[in-house]
């Protein structure tokens, strides 16, 4: 199925030490979803972090302008209730005209089993 993750101008902050970013989520069936990532700096590029749908503490490692975030979450069910256990590793790199690509990969059991490929832009400003 279809998604669309929406990064609004000012949905996110960042302290120095603690990272908050709110995503919008619109699938391609009507559904929505919303999630909030709140990240702390643990050390010198190494952040830890949580979701609303993780599974124990997500792990973020800084090396430039690259930056991999791994976490596990758990799948819902079509009834909406807990489902497989996955592994998620985002793989972020942001460009030189701002950009950010996002690689990520899915795992279960240490297996791929799914992809995600996202573009992140900066908003046009209104004229």
């Amino acid at each position: 199925r279809a998604i669309l993750s929406v990064l609004k101008q000012n949905h996110g902050t960042w302290d120095g030490e603690n990272f908050v970013l709110e995503e919008d989520f619109f699938f391609d069936d009507g559904e929505r979803d919303k999630k909030t990532w709140r990240l702390k700096r643990v050390g010198e590029g190494q952040y830890e972090g949580a979701r609303e749908d993780v599974v124990g503490v997500a792990k973020g490692f800084q090396d430039g302008a690259a930056f991999r975030l791994e976490y596990d979450i758990r799948l819902p069910k079509k009834d909406g209730t807990p489902g497989r256990k996955v592994r998620f590793r985002d793989v972020m790199v942001l460009t030189n005209d701002d950009v950010v690509i996002n690689n990520a990969t899915i795992g279960y059991f240490g297996f791929r089993v799914g992809g995600v490929n996202l573009k992140i832009t900066p908003e046009k400003a209104a004229s």
